[in-house]
């Protein structure tokens, strides 16, 4: 049996500097796959794991705390006499790993992240290695989350990049140039821009299908939505006294305001991120749905990770570091003072 999994060389070849790039790896093994499907029986592939051709590509594309071990069953399997006693032993270990890994899959789709990312957990032993499979599960379609990948490589090499921003380690500083206290010790982190599809709504008995929305997804796997051009115009207006401004809409910003990534959506997102980093914006985060494939509004990735320490540690306190926009705000419009006064006829 072919092992469909090893490529001996893969994870040599992805390793640069001594860091090993989980992206490069499952790269290397799509470009192997595919200079040989066309010589496989996918269906008789997929039946000796006792699995559907679908989940059988899943193995090919994705990444599982199980998979480590799932290589070298196959491996041994590859290499081993058809009569070999102990092939039957590992044939049922395979299918069961293989399990396993469609299972995690499918607990880390649904939000349920506490069997997975812990501080002790396999998958956060290295970082990027939780970066790889939360981009994914984010974007789990053909290509998707490579594309994004390239893209925050692209901003982490350019800075001047319009597809993204590149906030490095400790955050922006604040007007005097100090770290803002909360992100004192934050690890680097890349943002791009991605337009995806919003719910079919009904206004009148019609069914209006609304323009994409834009979503700024972190490589760490944390996405949310950009806020809208009212909301960060009027904050901008105000130079961040939230007391001078009504609380904003959950609005998203739209293609219709960004056709594109450009300059001017850049500028959008890195105010965004600003003033959410001083406390004065709450975001709206988002995780793909697993049932229905649209954006739905959670924490769950935000807190899984920032449980498991993905964001730093405080330099001071030595805490996890709390991601930002995450909290209520709270003082908006606590300094409007009305232009007129009501005058009332009392009739005397």
């Amino acid at each position: 049996m072919q092992n469909y999994l090893y490529y001996p060389n893969a994870k040599e070849e992805a390793t640069v500097d001594g860091v090993f790039d989980p992206w490069k790896f499952a790269e290397l093994k799509r470009e192997k796959f595919k200079n040989i499907k066309d010589s496989i029986n996918l269906t008789h592939a997929a039946d000796l794991f006792g699995i559907t051709e679908n989940d059988f590509m899943k193995l090919i594309d994705s990444g599982s705390p199980s998979l480590a071990r799932l290589t070298q069953v196959t491996t041994q399997l590859a290499t081993m006499d058809i009569n070999d006693p102990k092939r039957q032993g590992l044939i049922d270990e395979s299918s069961r790993l293989v399990q396993v890994h469609l299972e995690f899959l499918s607990n880390m789709r649904e939000g349920r992240f506490d069997d997975h990312i812990t501080k002790d957990s396999a998958l956060t032993t290295e970082f990027s290695k939780m970066d790889f499979t939360m981009v994914n599960l984010q974007f789990p379609l053909e290509g998707e989350a490579f594309k994004i990948n390239k893209q925050h490589k692209s901003v982490r090499n350019n800075a001047q990049s319009n597809l993204g921003i590149y906030i490095e380690a400790n955050g922006p500083k604040d007007k005097s140039g100090n770290i803002l206290p909360k992100n004192n010790g934050r690890v680097e982190e890349i943002f791009t821009f991605v337009a995806v599809p919003q719910p079919i709504t009904e206004r009148y008995g019609k069914q209006i299908k609304e323009d994409k929305k834009w979503i700024v997804i972190s490589d760490s796997g944390v996405a949310f939505e950009l806020p809208s051009i009212n909301t960060i115009q009027a904050l901008v207006n105000a130079d961040g006294d939230i007391s001078q401004i009504r609380a904003p809409s959950k609005q998203a910003a739209t293609i219709a305001d960004f056709s594109m990534p450009n300059a001017e959506l850049k500028n959008h997102a890195a105010l965004a991120i600003k003033y959410a980093m001083e406390g004065k914006l709450q975001l709206n985060f988002v995780r793909r749905d697993n049932n229905t494939g649209a954006f739905i509004e959670t924490l769950d990735v935000v807190r899984a990770l920032e449980d498991a320490g993905r964001f730093g540690k405080h330099n001071r306190h030595g805490y996890n570091i709390k991601y930002f926009g995450t909290e209520p705000v709270e003082g908006y419009g606590t300094g409007i003072v009305l232009d007129t006064e009501i005058g009332i006829d009392t009739g005397i």
